[in-house]
């Protein structure tokens, strides 16, 4: 059967467009912005490494924004004593969980 909306010509294309309708820009955030270095943290990154005090942190990755000329990453982890902390952290201080540029012995 040839043809439809399954067919192989319209893959990828979003179901509103197909429709005529378009989509807002922030319809699919799993998608990477444009802007994004392919080299650090993904919008579907979720597990990631945050920079606290020249110590590399276990967190979780909730949102990414653009500020100004950078990217910002929402992020919340527990700290002994502090609790959970709930930051807006630059993608500078933020690895992949698992990155070999985050292990120090692989530097």
């Amino acid at each position: 059967m040839a043809g439809g909306m399954n067919s192989r010509h319209a893959y990828g294309v979003p179901i509103g467009v197909r429709a005529g309708m378009d989509e807002a820009p922030d319809a699919r955030p799993w998608e990477t912005p444009p802007a994004v270095p392919v080299t650090t943290v993904q919008p579907r990154t979720r597990h990631v490494l945050v920079e606290i005090a020249g110590a590399w942190i276990e967190a979780l990755a909730l949102e990414l924004r653009h500020a100004g000329d950078s990217w910002d990453v929402h992020t919340a982890y527990v700290l002994p004593g502090a609790g959970l902390v709930d930051e807006w952290a630059p993608i500078s201080r933020i690895r992949p969980l698992h990155s070999r540029r985050a292990l120090p012995w692989r530097a």
